[in-house]
């Protein structure tokens, strides 16, 4: 081969490695979409307006919350330098708003045991 067929090989490989790259991303395009959709599909579906009635449930229940209510637990640790500091801070009270949130999803919607099928 002489160099301006060997300069055509060249353009012609570029030419067809550009054109498998844009397959490529297209392909990963695909398979990244399946992939979406094949993880929702065993997922319940709701609608928008189920969606906001669970926004407003929730919503009104941090509103409702009182914090005050539970009084936190503190752990102290010493420091290297001989200063007291807190370690961490526990509220432990939000086992009463999580009780009162499921509560009133329950409340709310009709809650059955029926497994969906989506087929």
């Amino acid at each position: 081969m002489n160099k301006q067929e060997l300069e055509e090989k060249i353009i012609e490989l570029e030419s067809m490695l550009t054109s498998l790259e844009v397959d490529t991303k297209l392909i990963k395009g695909n398979l990244s979409e399946t992939t979406k959709k094949l993880s929702n599909i065993n997922k319940p579906s709701i609608d928008t307006a189920t969606v906001d009635k669970m926004y407003k449930i929730i919503l009104s229940s941090f509103d409702e919350f009182d914090i005050q209510d539970y009084e936190p637990e503190y752990e102290f640790e010493l420091t290297y330098d001989g200063r007291i500091s807190v370690s961490r801070v526990d509220f432990g009270g939000f086992e009463g708003l999580l009780d009162q949130l499921h509560d009133r999803l329950i409340e709310e919607f009709n809650v059955t045991n029926i497994e969906q099928n989506n087929d």
